[in-house]
């Protein structure tokens, strides 16, 4: 599907496994920190397991710009639900947002996770942890912040945030 995102002509798609998740999975390294950073292999995992949960942006020669990827679980937020992808869970559980170094700051971001939640079913039911830097961007997209998250994932506090899509954004479990 092609959109505009920050300003940028892409094309929204899920990826094609193997072909594009080096990309993927250097633009991952590049952006988190060593002890938060998806392996290749659990970037590869999330996109066997639940492509319809990985969403990915190409420039306008098909150069990768940005991706958002997630798997479902089940309502409460663990390091453990995290961790595994159950497709009966009723929690979609954001894990990367990635915006490449020369598209970041431009709304990239925001507009492929609103992209990203327009695809999934009404009145389901997200969540992500972020950086307390990364809130605002986040309830930019219509998540709102729970405070500081029981799940612990490399160094320092992560902020819980949820959202329901098509529904109130102050609806969280």
């Amino acid at each position: 599907m092609a959109v505009m995102l920050g300003g940028i002509p892409a094309t929204v798609r899920t990826p094609v496994a193997g072909v594009e998740l080096d990309a993927i999975a250097a633009l991952e390294t590049a952006s988190y920190a060593a002890d938060e950073a998806a392996s290749p292999q659990a970037l590869a995992q999330r996109l066997k397991v639940a492509p319809e949960l990985f969403l990915a942006a190409y420039d306008s020669v098909g150069t990768l710009l940005a991706f958002v990827c997630g798997t479902r679980s089940a309502l409460q937020l663990t390091a453990e639900s995290m961790s595994t992808h159950d497709p009966d869970g009723p929690l979609v559980c954001i894990h990367s947002v990635v915006t490449r170094p020369d598209a970041r700051g431009r709304g990239v971001a925001v507009q492929l996770v609103r992209e990203y939640l327009s695809a999934l079913p009404l009145h389901t039911e997200v969540a992500l942890i972020a950086r307390a830097h990364h809130v605002p961007l986040y309830q930019g997209a219509g998540f709102v912040s729970l405070g500081p998250s029981a799940v612990e994932h490399g160094a320092g506090v992560w902020m819980e945030m949820r959202m329901e899509t098509g529904g109130p954004a102050d609806k969280v479990a």
